[in-house]
């Protein structure tokens, strides 16, 4: 949820709250990107190495919440560099989360239906998150 919600929304307040072009609003999200990658492959490793998830897991999920809540605070005065390392701590926290949960539903399935958890994991994440996008630009537009 803390992905695709920073995806739709974060471009919009670079651009009308800090007055940013688009396309620098588009270049800034590559720190989200570059902290998903390094944490998802460094958690991949870890999980490899270890066989536990959980602390991984949990670590991410406080991450996310630390970064989004940091995010929050940012007001119209902030700066690209007041951005780009939140949204790094945010990538930081979804890499294991994006990748691991994955793996998660993976290992409670049976051998044989491996192939049916991972795509029903992947089907439901990807609808939840349509889902949740459309109910809230139905909301804004009711809004008015």
């Amino acid at each position: 949820m803390a992905f695709m919600g920073t995806i739709a929304y974060l471009p919009l307040f670079l651009q009308l709250g800090l007055g940013m072009q688009a396309t620098n609003s588009g270049i800034l999200l590559l720190p989200l990107m570059a902290g998903l990658i390094l944490s998802a492959t460094l958690s991949g490793r870890f999980v490899t190495r270890t066989g536990k998830y959980k602390s991984m897991m949990l670590t991410g999920a406080v991450l996310q919440f630390v970064g989004i809540f940091l995010m929050a605070q940012l007001n119209s005065t902030a700066g690209e560099m007041d951005v780009v390392w939140r949204l790094f701590l945010i990538g930081l926290g979804l890499g294991p989360s994006q990748s691991l949960f994955n793996m998660v539903s993976q290992s409670a399935a049976p051998i044989h239906q491996v192939g049916v958890a991972t795509s029903t994991s992947m089907f439901l994440r990807q609808w939840g998150n349509d889902r949740r996008l459309n109910f809230r630009r139905h909301a804004d537009i009711e809004d008015g």
